[in-house]
């Protein structure tokens, strides 16, 4: 129920993070419970440029899954900062 009053403040909030000059990336790992164990998460931030001030985060299993099918970034063609990984690079 929040999700759904909240999903449309989250696109737009992405919609102007994409509109900007250059966006810097980074992901951070944390635990998701999981039947008998923890596993290994990531979420994923998305910062814009001074004039699209908004942090917008994503979760994911692993690098693989955003890369793969995240749409974040599908069409952004601007600067983007982050640490390189073979994922990014590819």
């Amino acid at each position: 129920m929040w999700a759904d009053l909240v999903e449309p403040m989250y696109r737009r909030m992405a919609e102007r993070v994409r509109q900007s000059h250059v966006v810097a990336t980074d992901d951070t790992i944390l635990p998701m419970l999981s039947p008998g164990k923890a596993k290994r998460a990531r979420m994923w931030v998305y910062v814009g440029d001074p004039d699209h001030p908004y942090n917008v985060f994503d979760f994911t299993l692993d690098r693989r899954a955003r890369w793969a099918r995240n749409q974040f970034l599908k069409d952004y063609t601007a600067g983007l900062a982050g640490d390189p990984t073979a994922a990014t690079t590819a």
